[in-house]
């Protein structure tokens, strides 16, 4: 009896945890919420823009030391059912806080990564990140990239997304 519904749960639980890897995403009131506990709450809830569908931050100013701060918000994208994108960006308007900056998508990165992949973030993308440099791996068997964008009224941008 013990066994059958030990095994009646794993029926049940495994095809959930295994969703992510197999190009499935998440449920969007689960990946809407992943960087709640830093201070990054939805808002709007998830729904259609376009083409696709997301929910978003509203983005959150960091310490610039100008007139004008940096700040990083977290997007996640998908079809109407499923999450298949998330993304941190950082917009970097100032100079003078610019490590601060990066650290701070570094951490979140971080965050964001063991929420989704269940994995801490692997060295080389914590380096990338700190450095500003683009880059391209896998984390669990997901796409992980980080890029940088120069223009759209910012000095740059730097993207972090796991698909």
């Amino acid at each position: 009896m013990r066994h059958s519904i030990l095994l009646a749960l794993l029926g049940v639980l495994l095809p959930v945890a295994s969703a992510w890897s197999d190009g499935f995403g998440f449920e969007p009131s689960i990946a809407c919420g992943f960087m709640a506990d830093q201070g990054l709450r939805e808002r709007g809830g998830y729904r259609k823009s376009g083409s696709t569908h997301q929910c978003r931050t509203q983005r959150r100013d960091l310490i610039g030391g100008g007139e004008v701060n940096n700040s990083i918000r977290y997007v996640a994208y998908g079809d109407a059912q499923t999450v298949t994108r998330l993304e941190l960006e950082l917009k970097v308007n100032s100079m003078s806080a610019v490590q601060r900056a990066h650290r701070t998508l570094a951490d979140y990165a971080s965050t964001l990564t063991k929420a989704a992949l269940h994995t801490g973030l692997p060295g080389e993308i914590e380096s990338a990140i700190l450095s500003a440099v683009d880059g391209r791996w896998t984390v669990e068997g997901r796409p992980v990239t980080l890029e940088r964008r120069v223009g759209g009224g910012s000095l740059y941008e730097l993207l972090f997304r796991i698909e």
